[in-house]
């Protein structure tokens, strides 16, 4: 399929035909508990809004015009590493002390911080962020200006293959799990204050800069924890969670994602 095509079967799909918006309909509920917003590129976006698929309006407002690319799990939001990110200020910025954000994307490799999930500031904040020199995904929280950082172990090196982060805040408790499995841990107070003035966004820092120069495909952000098993199941099937109970249709083998990206359009 071109680029062309893409745009024009993505940019504005159908969410009521084959895809719920509810718990109570969803072949995943437990992963709906909790859940504050849910952006998904992959399932497409209207106009220059990547659509809440929670269900609670959180809609994230694209900066830029980034292009959308294929991945080997389905359509991907491609960011370019300059102008291009995702305002999530829907989200607020209101004190928390249990978080987890899910992230499905891939990186290019280029030098410099680059950051995918950016959250507060210098004094409260919660960030997602690829680093060059290690070729590394780290994930940081600041809590009264004390800043925490631990990294994954597994590397990066730039390309179109996608992974998923998993960074979870429990009371002080920091986890971050790449493609479902535990990499690192540390502890940073107990919890992270008040940011209104710095929301959330998705492809930069909450300032706007350092941006993410990759293809973003999907982000779930929760006002829970989610545990090892629901991370992992979300790491190997994240739209599973949106099919209808009783009605979805997987496919019969291999990886279900182009299936979905089929169904989207």
């Amino acid at each position: 399929m071109t680029t062309a095509a893409i745009e024009r079967s993505h940019r504005n799909p159908s969410y009521k035909q084959g895809f719920t918006r509810s718990q109570g309909l969803s072949v995943c509920p437990d992963l709906w508990d909790g859940l504050l917003g849910a952006g998904a590129p992959c399932m497409g976006v209207t106009d220059d809004v990547v659509r809440d698929l929670s269900g609670f309006g959180n809609h994230g407002q694209i900066n830029g015009t980034p292009n959308w690319g294929v991945s080997h799990k389905g359509r991907e939001l491609t960011l370019d590493g300059s102008t291009n990110y995702v305002d999530m200020s829907g989200l607020g910025g209101a004190a928390f002390a249990t978080r987890t954000v899910v992230i499905m994307a891939s990186h290019d490799g280029t030098t410099g911080p680059s950051y995918l999930w950016g959250e507060g500031g210098a004094n409260e904040g919660f960030n997602i962020f690829y680093r060059s020199v290690s070729n590394t995904i780290s994930y940081n929280t600041v809590q009264g200006g004390n800043t925490v950082e631990i990294t994954s172990t597994s590397t990066f090196p730039g390309g179109p293959e996608v992974f998923s982060v998993g960074a979870v805040y429990d009371r002080g408790a920091m986890r971050l799990y790449i493609n479902g499995v535990l990499e690192d841990s540390d502890t940073n107070g107990t919890s992270i204050g008040d940011h209104a003035a710095l929301p959330p966004i998705i492809g930069a820092t909450s300032g706007a800069l350092n941006t993410w120069d990759g293809g973003f495909v999907l982000a779930l952000i929760y006002g829970r924890v989610l545990s090892a098993n629901q991370l992992m199941h979300l790491h190997r099937d994240p739209r599973a969670m949106f099919g209808i109970r009783g009605q979805i249709v997987r496919a019969p083998s291999g990886n279900p994602w182009n299936y979905y990206a089929q169904q989207a359009g």
